[in-house]
């Protein structure tokens, strides 16, 4: 049985150690850091800056924005009728508005959809190195588009209704060219 090289740098040289571009601790915060919002990793370095009591008062003051920017959200749905925030701020400020936000939520989506992409193509060689070692990032990352959107898409999405998913078969003869084509 062949033995896997271990890495000749101790666990805390390796887990406290300053993070290198493409590492997988990179990888892993950049994850977090789409998924949990950038501003929950930040509360400590925000709190060594202005002290514990201003960095209370801080947070306490933008629990209250956030709250009542929540219940001003429902009661304006409430009272438009409106099942949807994106219908209820047409509705209120105009259709100019609600085109304005509707790009804003698709930018923060796509922004999501990209650190999701990035996490699983630095990700995906480390835990299958046979398979996707070789691939470039950008091969890396066609490959993660194309496994994964055919099973996120959903027939009843209204901008999907005429997109024919592939199947299985083409998905992975494509998989497979693009494992196979040497970079460079």
């Amino acid at each position: 049985m062949d033995e896997t090289p271990r890495s000749t740098r101790s666990w805390t040289s390796r887990t406290l150690g300053p993070m290198k571009r493409g590492s997988l601790r990179g990888s892993i915060f950049t994850l977090m850091s789409a998924a949990i919002g950038s501003g929950v990793l930040l509360l400590p370095y925000a709190f060594s800056l202005v002290g514990v009591p201003v960095g209370i008062l801080t947070l306490l003051f933008g629990t209250y924005c956030l709250a009542t920017s929540l219940r001003l959200i429902i009661t304006i749905s409430h009272i438009t009728g409106r099942d949807s925030y994106a219908k209820s701020a047409i509705e209120v400020l105009g259709p100019v508005a609600g085109r304005g936000l509707a790009c804003l939520m698709v930018g923060e989506a796509l922004c999501g959809q990209a650190a999701f992409i990035k996490f699983l193509s630095d990700l995906w060689p480390r835990v299958l190195p046979m398979a996707f070692g070789r691939l470039s990032k950008t091969q890396m990352a066609f490959v993660i588009i194309f496994a994964a959107f055919p099973a996120a898409a959903s027939k009843d999405m209204s901008v999907l209704r005429h997109v024919t998913v592939p199947r299985p078969s083409h998905r992975s003869k494509t998989i497979t060219a693009a494992l196979t084509r040497t970079p460079g």
